[in-house]
């Protein structure tokens, strides 16, 4: 909170993907009394490929896709 006022400064660092949608959500619950500003903080590679995708069975039933699953249905959600 800033001395003198009522007004909330909050500071976090999330993914791209999980910032869609994070304004008008912001907004709808605060009856729109909440404002938003992103700014990019960096970058960092990734430890999987977001692209992959399993071309034969074995690949299949090796592969362990929960990770690039939930990275591509959080843009969606």
């Amino acid at each position: 909170m800033k001395d003198g006022t009522d007004i909330f400064v909050i500071e976090a660092k999330l993914p791209v993907v999980e910032s869609f949608g994070l304004v008008d959500e912001l907004r709808k619950n605060t009856s729109g009394s909440a404002q938003c500003q992103l700014v990019m903080a960096g970058w960092e590679v990734m430890p999987f490929d977001p692209f992959w995708e399993p071309n034969t069975e074995e690949e299949l039933e090796d592969s362990d896709l929960s990770d690039v699953m939930n990275a591509r249905g959080a843009a969606r959600k």
